[in-house]
C-alpha cells in the first residue's frame, strides 16, 4: 500500500505509475489524480494543446498515411516486428528472464534487447537504452 501525494489516499501499488527517479519506482501521484490534474492543465491552457492535436497531428497522419501502410508491407517490417513481439510475449509469459544489469556497461537497470539478426528472434544483447541508442548510431560515444 501507499499513500497518494494529493489525495492522500492509500492506495494499492498497481494505482500508481512508474518513477525511475523515486526509491520505490513508483510515482508519488496515482494514475487518477494524475490524469485529473493533466485534464484540468488542458482546460486551463487550451491553446498550448489545440494547435497540437487539432492542426499538426491530421495532417501528419494524413501525409504519412500511404508511407506507413506500403512500410508495414515489406518483409523487412514482418521480420523484424516477429522477433520483437517473440521477445514481448516470451518476457510477459515468463519463457524469457530480462536480466537486471546491462551486459555493455554492467548498470543496473531494466534493460533491452537488441537484436543484432532479426532472423534469430531469441537471441538479443541486453543492453540499457543509452548503450542501446549507440548501438544503433542514435547517440554520439558515452567517452566524448
Amino acid at each position: 500500500m501507499k499513500r497518494c501525494g494529493k489525495c492522500c489516499l492509500e492506495k494499492d501499488e498497481t494505482e500508481f505509475g512508474k518513477c525511475k527517479s523515486r526509491k520505490d519506482g513508483l510515482a508519488n501521484r496515482c494514475k487518477l489524480c494524475k490524469l485529473i490534474e493533466h485534464k484540468e492543465y488542458v482546460l486551463k491552457y487550451p491553446e498550448k494543446f489545440k494547435k497540437k492535436y487539432s492542426e499538426d497531428l491530421p495532417k501528419w497522419r494524413e501525409e504519412n498515411k500511404e508511407w506507413k501502410k506500403k512500410y508495414r508491407q515489406t518483409e523487412k517490417y514482418k521480420i523484424q516486428r516477429y522477433a520483437r513481439d517473440a521477445i514481448y510475449y516470451g518476457i510477459k509469459f515468463g519463457y524469457i528472464k530480462r536480466p537486471e544489469n546491462c551486459e555493455i556497461c554492467m548498470k543496473e537497470c531494466t534493460p533491452e534487447g537488441h537484436h543484432f539478426d532479426y532472423s534469430k528472434p531469441k537471441e538479443v544483447q541486453w543492453i540499457c537504452h543509452v548503450c542501446h541508442e549507440q548501438a544503433h548510431g542514435k547517440l554520439k560515444d558515452k567517452d566524448d
